[in-house]
């Protein structure tokens, strides 16, 4: 996790800057400690203190804030864990039919990563996005955020300093994301494993696009995505036109908890989400 901190430090130090700004990025994670941890390490790659921001010598850290949600009120991060999401698993899981023809592997040398666990790890992943409604929790919520905040800063409606939004998940995110763009091919992500979204602006078309790399988290290498119909720097509206099936119109009601607690997060999230944006970089065309 850390090196991934570093990997975008190096890639965009220029655009971000030397000196860490509360304006200029915001860290969202899960209640979850390991969402947490990951999200510092991160962080500690990305921001190491600059000449005036070093606090002790011979310390190169310095304390980046993070803000999560209670599971009940984070549709964004944790769609898997509300109520309809899993009933529709459990429904799922009841229908599956085994293969019973298949040969036992090798015990030894074939159950992980390149036999009998992974080929369930797979199905598992598969059935994390089976149907509407687990694609809109799962990856929809998330990709509608990153749009919809796109949207914004193309309209004025979030401040030009603000350069990066880091969102601190685990596989099923990234998973999610990936099938919500018909970008998915069967392999089990790194736990390094980051999606980047790029915002850029054509001076002259006057068009915004967006740009969607894969950091695979081996070896440093990145993966740009080439969503279906479109360029490599997909414009807005045609990310709009590719990801708007999957973005649900209210993720709280499909999420399914009961509606005295449904009112009472939708009043908590939009005090807390009013400082949260989407995850992007903002550059120029050349």
């Amino acid at each position: 996790m850390y090196n991934l901190g570093v990997h975008l430090r190096e890639i965009y130090n220029e655009f971000l800057g030397d000196m860490f700004m509360l304006d200029v990025m915001k860290t969202r994670t899960t209640e979850y400690a390991l969402s947490i941890l990951s999200a510092q390490l991160v962080n500690a790659g990305l921001w190491p203190p600059s000449e005036e921001q070093m606090w002790m010598e011979d310390f190169n850290w310095q304390p980046i804030p993070t803000d999560y949600l209670e599971l009940k009120e984070d549709t964004l991060m944790l769609g898997t864990l509300c109520p309809n999401f899993l009933s529709q698993m459990d429904q799922m899981l009841q229908t599956i039919e085994v293969d019973r023809n298949e040969l036992l592997p090798n015990w030894a040398i074939d159950i992980f990563p390149d036999g009998a666990m992974y080929n369930v790890t797979l199905l598992e992943y598969d059935l994390l996005s089976a149907n509407s409604l687990q694609r809109q929790l799962n990856g929809g919520t998330l990709l509608g955020e990153i749009i919809g905040n796109s949207l914004k800063y193309k309209a004025g409606d979030i401040p030009k300093e603000r350069k990066i939004l880091l969102y601190s998940g685990d596989q099923r995110n990234i998973i999610g994301v990936l099938k919500n763009l018909d970008s998915w091919s069967p392999h089990i992500p790194n736990e390094a494993a980051a999606l980047i979204f790029e915002l850029y602006f054509d001076n002259e078309t006057k068009i915004y696009g967006m740009k969607i790399n894969y950091y695979t988290g081996v070896g440093g290498i990145t993966i740009p995505l080439l969503l279906p119909n479109c360029t490599e720097i997909c414009p807005l509206q045609s990310l709009v036109d590719i990801a708007f099936i999957s973005m649900p119109e209210n993720p709280q009601s499909l999420c399914g908890w009961p509606i005295k607690h449904s009112i009472e997060i939708e009043d908590q999230f939009n005090s807390t989400h009013s400082n949260i944006s989407a995850s992007y970089h903002t550059k120029n065309l050349i």
